[in-house]
C-alpha cells in the first residue's frame, strides 16, 4: 500500500497522520480512521493544545458507537467500550476547556452535543442534559440539541417537559 511507503519517521507526523485518517474516513475505513487520528493526537505539539484534532478523534469514536445496536438500546457496555468512551469524553473536555472561555465554542457547539452524547452513553444522565442545555444556550434553535435534550428528559422520568421540546420544534419555523 502507499502507507507503506511513506516513511516511518513521517507517519508519526501530526499533519501526515491527519491527511492519512482523512483519506480512511472518505474510503470508510473506520479501524484505520481512528488508529491514525490517534497517532495525530499522540504526536501533537505539547505547546499547542490541538483542540479540533482532539474533537475529531472523539467524534470518530462516538460514530463507531452510533453503529453499535447493543450500545445505542441502552445494553451493558463492556469494560473495553467504557474506557474508549471515557477517552472520548476526556478529549471533548480537553477540546471544550480549550475553547471554553471564547467566541469560538459557539461555532464548535456539535462538540458539546458529542460529549453529551458520551456522558449519556456512559449513563452519566445528569450531565448529559447539562451538556445539552449547554448546546442549546449556545445554539438555541439547533433542532438536534433540542431533541437531544427531549429524549434526555423523557429518560429521565420527565415526559412532559419532553413534549413541551417537542411541540418547540415542531412549532417553530427556524427550528
Amino acid at each position: 500500500s502507499i502507507i507503506e511507503r511513506i516513511p516511518k519517521v513521517l507517519q508519526k507526523n501530526e499533519s501526515v497522520a491527519y491527511a492519512i485518517a482523512h483519506a480512511a474516513r472518505e474510503r470508510e475505513m473506520e479501524p484505520e480512521i481512528l488508529h491514525w487520528l490517534e497517532i495525530a493526537v499522540d504526536n501533537t505539539d505539547a505547546n499547542k493544545p490541538a483542540p479540533d484534532l482532539r474533537a475529531t478523534l472523539a467524534t470518530a469514536i462516538l460514530q463507531a458507537f452510533e453503529k453499535r445496536h447493543d450500545v445505542q438500546s441502552g445494553m451493558q457496555i463492556t469494560s473495553a467500550d467504557k474506557k474508549r468512551l471515557e477517552h472520548a469524553l476526556a478529549l471533548l473536555d480537553d477540546a471544550i476547556g480549550t475553547l471554553e472561555n471564547s467566541e469560538t465554542l459557539k461555532y464548535r457547539t456539535n462538540w458539546v452535543g458529542n460529549r453529551a452524547v458520551a456522558h449519556k452513553l456512559l449513563g452519566h444522565q445528569d450531565k448529559a442534559l447539562a451538556d445539552a442545555e449547554l448546546a442549546i444556550k449556545l445554539e438555541p434553535n439547533n433542532p438536534g440539541f433540542l431533541r437531544q435534550k427531549a429524549f434526555l428528559l423523557h429518560e429521565q422520568g420527565k415526559s412532559d417537559d419532553a413534549i413541551i421540546i417537542f411541540k418547540q420544534i415542531l412549532g417553530n419555523p427556524k427550528v
